[in-house]
């Protein structure tokens, strides 16, 4: 009895007739899709804030012509010092003041990434910004105080390698990707919608469903001829007027 209770509790899933329940309410999912693209849209013009990268390289130049293994670690150890008296509080501060822009030095400090490049005595320098612009004059500026402060610091003058460049390609998400994202969180949302409204309808829709309800076989069936559905339809209308009813 309960094994007969559990196959009648099970939920089934046609696939071919909850296909055709999409495809009947396909508008939906064209809306759905529709609104999704526009609420992508409507983030990338209003919502978010586009970011842009300048990179800059300095090379610590050696005046040793043989350069050996222990020397060439040593180097590397100076590249971590270099990293650390770039980022320094004194030299972004004089370069926040120098270029006058609006940022704190912790909004300058996050913003920036020193790194070295393998195997190299190069220092490469990357500022992110919301302007293009601003990002490559930071980077450039912070390449020459580095250069001016490790001077100071050190006998040997680093020399500038690279300036940066205005970089109008923005790093963000591309346009193409949130709208496309946009576009799929539709379709998801219009056919998850239809698949639950499929779920919970329990109207009694053909034989298959009468045999999963009551759990006996349909013997037979009764068919519909339309077009003598039709004609007793226009009886129906014509024996049903006023004067008619009046003869009868």
């Amino acid at each position: 009895m309960d094994i007969n209770n559990e196959e009648q509790n099970e939920i089934e899933i046609d696939l071919r007739e909850l296909f055709f329940h999409i495809k009947r309410y396909w508008y939906i999912v064209v809306v759905s899709i529709l609104v999704g693209v526009l609420g992508a849209a409507f983030y990338l013009w209003k919502i978010e804030v586009p970011q842009y990268q300048a990179t800059a390289m300095i090379y610590m130049r050696d005046s040793n012509t043989q350069i050996s293994v222990s020397d060439l670690q040593v180097n590397q150890e100076l590249s971590s010092d270099y990293m650390v008296i770039l980022k320094s509080r004194p030299v972004l501060n004089r370069i926040i003041s120098d270029l006058d822009v609006d940022m704190t030095y912790d909004q300058l400090y996050n913003s920036t990434t020193i790194s070295t490049i393998d195997d190299t005595r190069i220092i490469k320098i990357t500022v992110t910004n919301t302007n293009a612009q601003i990002a490559a004059d930071l980077a450039n500026q912070l390449v020459d105080r580095g250069v001016d402060t490790v001077e100071e610091i050190e006998s040997k003058q680093p020399y500038t390698v690279e300036k940066a460049v205005v970089d109008n390609n923005k790093i963000n998400t591309s346009n193409k990707k949130v709208l496309l994202m946009g576009m799929l969180l539709g379709l998801v949302a219009s056919i998850g919608g239809l698949f639950i409204q499929f779920m919970l309808n329990d109207k009694v829709r053909s034989a298959d469903d009468i045999e999963k309800l009551l759990g006996v076989p349909v013997l037979a069936g009764i068919g519909e001829n339309k077009e003598l559905a039709k004609s007793n339809g226009v009886l129906n209308r014509r024996f049903n007027t006023p004067h008619n009813r009046k003869l009868y």
